[in-house]
């Protein structure tokens, strides 16, 4: 996993305050503090989403490509799903 996605899922352990926020964030209680710490992690993931949707519209390749990528997944899931027929 990278290391983007791993602060997506754990926020708390991401690290990623400024010097300002970390004083606001040291001088919070412990629920402002979580919220302060997802709020930081979605700021700094939005322009990755930015980008990411971009490339999707500006793209048809980008777009035939995840979706053979995706169906092809889907196919090898499905094969090895429980009760599937062989």
């Amino acid at each position: 996993m990278t290391p983007a996605v791993l602060c997506l899922l754990l926020p708390e352990t991401a690290l990623a305050q400024c010097a300002m926020c970390r004083d606001a964030v040291a001088a919070a209680p412990s629920e402002t503090r979580q919220a302060m710490n997802y709020a930081i992690v979605g700021l700094a993931a939005a322009p990755y989403g930015i980008g990411a949707l971009g490339a999707w519209l500006a793209s048809p390749g980008l777009r035939t490509y995840v979706r053979a990528y995706v169906r092809a997944r889907l196919r090898t899931f499905r094969r090895h799903a429980p009760g599937a027929k062989p």
